[in-house]
């Protein structure tokens, strides 16, 4: 903690509070080397974790709850903290530590899009409110990521047409976000593997073991992609944040938004292609994969 706290009197009845004394004696005892601090007192957290990185995450997850409690109070102050988390065992003081590096969308870097913002055309829009929506992912809680990244993809690939109606909701979103990932995935991963005529004439059965792998991968992502769908129901239907699976469904699902939303920018920026059009082409692709005349492993999104 830094120099003020909001309502201190409360704050010193947290079983979580550490006096200003303790804090220095830690600081001076556990991490000598950190000499800058001025705290005022401190958050002591408890978790259980395999390892440092969870630790943080856990630890941060802890500290954002109690940020947002004080924020709460009249005039909203704010609580003025070090931007670090000191951990027994280690050393070094950790950054606080939101969100999930993995998330990339690549393509706006790749096609030189990356610090334009759309002037008109309904897709471009759509893409880049997605975009926003899904940002939570790289950088809040698991609550709030779950719900921007659900928001993201539902409003690109689901349309009125659509049977919302049915026993499974809007969970149609999710089954064209897996098929948009796996048609996508053998021209990220496998692109030399998918030109290399030599690799297929010394095995013919090649292309069919991928087609089969292709059905398995999209098999998994749709589980994936839908289980991020029932954990935001749990966030904003249920109004609950402490679902056991939520913290994995984002470290799984994550990157894998990502990915949906680097296929659909990918095509808007380079084809000018709608992401429902996207979608129903790596739908497609995905059926007529094993067809001698269909389209190449590496070229089932096109371009």
């Amino acid at each position: 903690m830094q120099d003020k706290v909001p309502a201190p009197q409360v704050a010193l009845k947290s079983p979580h509070w550490v006096a200003k004394e303790e804090v220095r004696h830690r600081l001076l005892t556990q991490f000598p080397q950190v000499t800058a601090v001025r705290a005022s007192g401190g958050l002591l957290f408890r978790v259980r974790a395999r390892d440092h990185v969870s630790a943080v995450q856990q630890v941060t997850e802890l500290f954002d709850r109690v940020r947002n409690r004080v924020r709460y109070r009249r005039g909203q102050t704010a609580l003025d903290v070090y931007p670090k988390v000191f951990l027994t065992g280690l050393a070094d003081p950790q950054d606080f530590r939101r969100g999930d590096p993995a998330v990339t969308v690549l393509s706006l870097e790749r096609v030189g899009v990356l610090y334009d913002l759309p002037d008109s055309g309904a897709h471009g829009l759509r893409i880049d409110d997605a975009l926003e929506l899904a940002a939570p992912l790289t950088e809040s809680s698991p609550s709030t990521a779950v719900a921007g990244a659900w928001a993201a993809i539902e409003s690109l690939l689901f349309c009125d047409t659509d049977e919302a109606h049915r026993d499974d909701g809007r969970a149609v979103a999710a089954d064209r976000a897996a098929a948009l990932v796996t048609a996508g995935w053998p021209r990220a991963e496998l692109t030399a593997l998918s030109y290399d005529l030599r690799i297929r004439e010394a095995d013919p059965r090649l292309r069919r073991d991928l087609d089969v792998t292709l059905g398995r991968v999209e098999r998994y992502l749709r589980g994936c992609f839908r289980r991020l769908y029932r954990q935001r129901n749990i966030v904003l239907y249920g109004g609950s944040t402490r679902s056991i699976a939520l913290p994995s469904t984002v470290r799984t699902a994550g990157p894998l938004v990502g990915a949906a939303l680097d296929r659909l920018a990918h095509g808007h920026a380079v084809s000018g292609v709608a992401p429902l059009d996207m979608a129903g082409r790596a739908e497609l692709a995905l059926r007529v994969v094993e067809d001698a005349d269909g389209w190449g492993l590496h070229e089932l999104l096109g371009a």
